[in-house]
C-alpha cells in the first residue's frame, strides 16, 4: 500500500511536469529510468524544503545531498522478496553509494577551502611587507618563502580557542611544503600559458630577461611587418592607377572611329559644323570654288590631298570600341604583371630587414 502511494504521488508529479523527462536534469545521478523517478521527487522535496542545488558547487550543495541520501534511503525495501525488489535494492543503494561520494567531496572541499583562506592571507601579509617572488632574483624569492615559513609556525603555536587539547586535532596540510609546491604549480600554469601563446620564444626560459628581449624582438618584427604591408598596398594601388591612366593616353577615345564616337567633342564639331553650314554658300547650292582663281583653286587642292594623306597615315578614327576596349585590357594586364614583379622583390627587400630584427633575439 506504501508503494502503491509513492508511486502515484510520482506518476502525479511527472504528469504536472512532462518536461523534465525530456532533459535529463543536473541533479540525476542514477542512470535507470525508474530509479530517476526516485529522484525528480527526491530533488523536489528538497527543494521545498528550501535546501539549494548548485551543480557547481560542491560544498554550497553538502546539505541538499544530505537531504536526497536521507530520502532515497526511504525508497528501500525492509525485506525483500521478489527480484525486482531486490533488484530495485541494489540500484538504489548504488545511488546512495554516489551521493555519499558527493557528500563526503563537498567536505574535502570545504577544507580545501579554507586551507586556501589562510594561504591568500599569508601571501597578502607577506608582499605588503615587501616580500615577492622574483625569479630573477634567488635572495629576495628565499626571503618570500622565510616570510611565509614564519607566519605558518605561528598559525599552529597558538592552540585553537586557547584550549590546548585541541592541538591534537589539527590539519598539517598546511605547511611551508604546501606553499612551495603551490606556487611551483601556478607558476608553471603561467609559464605554460606564456609559451602557448608566444611560441616563437618556447627555447627560452620564460619570465627572464632574455625571454622578455625575445618578445620584445618579435614585437618590433610583427610592426615592421605591419609597416611594410601598408605600404606595399599603397604602392600597389598608386602604380594600379598609373596603369589604368597609360592605358587611355596610350589608346585614347581619339582612336576610335568617327562613326563609333559619342563623346562630346565629336557631338560639338557636329553642332558647329550643322551651324556653319547654315550661312556657307554650300548651303545655298554655290561652290566657293567658282569665285576662287586658278592658281588659288590648286592650292586649296594641295591643302586637301596633304590632309587626306595625314588623316589615312595618323592613328586616329582606326578602332571600333571594342577593339580599343580590347587593347586597354591587355594594356593594363602586362602593366600590372610588371608591377606586381617589381612589388615583390620590394617586399622582399623590405622583410629582410625585419628579420634581422628577429634574428638578433
Amino acid at each position: 500500500m506504501l508503494n502503491f502511494k509513492k508511486n502515484l504521488i510520482i506518476l502525479l508529479f511527472l504528469t504536472i511536469f512532462p518536461s523534465c523527462t525530456k532533459i535529463v536534469p543536473q541533479y540525476y545521478i542514477s542512470e535507470f529510468p525508474e530509479i530517476q523517478q526516485f529522484e525528480e521527487f527526491d530533488h523536489q522535496s528538497c527543494q521545498n524544503l528550501k535546501l539549494n542545488f548548485d551543480a557547481k558547487n560542491n560544498l554550497e550543495s553538502k546539505n541538499y545531498w544530505r537531504c536526497r541520501q536521507t530520502f532515497a534511503k526511504f525508497h528501500l525495501e525492509i525485506n525483500p522478496v521478489f527480484p525486482n525488489q531486490i533488484d530495485q535494492n541494489s540500484k538504489i543503494s548504488e545511488l546512495i553509494a554516489k551521493i555519499s561520494l558527493k557528500i563526503s567531496r563537498s567536505q574535502e572541499s570545504f577544507l580545501q577551502n579554507e586551507i586556501n583562506k589562510i594561504d591568500e592571507n599569508d601571501n597578502l601579509k607577506c608582499e605588503k611587507m615587501g616580500y615577492k617572488i622574483d625569479p630573477n632574483d634567488q635572495l629576495k624569492t628565499e626571503e618570500y618563502y622565510l616570510c611565509r615559513k614564519n607566519l605558518i609556525e605561528l598559525f599552529y603555536a597558538e592552540p585553537p580557542f586557547g584550549n590546548a587539547e585541541l592541538l591534537k586535532f589539527q590539519d598539517k596540510n598546511y605547511d611551508i611544503n604546501y606553499v612551495v609546491t603551490k606556487k611551483i604549480r601556478e607558476a608553471m600554469q603561467i609559464n605554460q600559458k606564456i609559451l602557448e601563446d608566444n611560441p616563437q620564444c618556447a627555447e627560452i626560459k620564460p619570465r627572464g630577461m632574455e625571454f622578455a628581449k625575445c618578445l620584445e624582438d618579435f614585437k618590433k618584427y610583427n610592426q615592421c611587418l605591419s609597416k611594410n604591408n601598408l605600404e606595399l598596398r599603397r604602392l600597389e594601388s598608386d602604380q594600379k592607377i598609373i596603369c589604368q591612366k597609360q592605358a587611355y593616353i596610350r589608346f585614347s577615345d581619339e582612336m576610335i572611329v568617327d562613326r563609333e564616337r559619342t563623346d562630346s567633342a565629336i557631338s560639338m564639331r557636329n553642332q558647329n559644323s550643322d551651324r556653319d553650314n547654315k550661312y556657307s554658300f554650300g548651303s545655298m547650292g554655290i561652290d566657293e570654288d567658282d569665285f576662287l582663281a586658278k592658281n588659288e583653286k590648286e592650292e586649296k587642292k594641295k591643302v586637301v590631298i596633304k590632309k587626306l594623306s595625314d588623316i589615312q597615315n595618323h592613328k586616329n578614327n582606326i578602332y571600333t570600341k571594342q577593339e580599343i576596349s580590347r587593347l586597354r585590357r591587355g594594356f593594363i594586364s602586362n602593366c600590372i604583371k610588371i608591377i606586381n614583379k617589381d612589388l615583390n622583390e620590394r617586399g622582399s627587400d623590405l622583410n629582410k630587414k625585419c628579420e634581422k630584427i628577429k634574428s638578433m633575439k
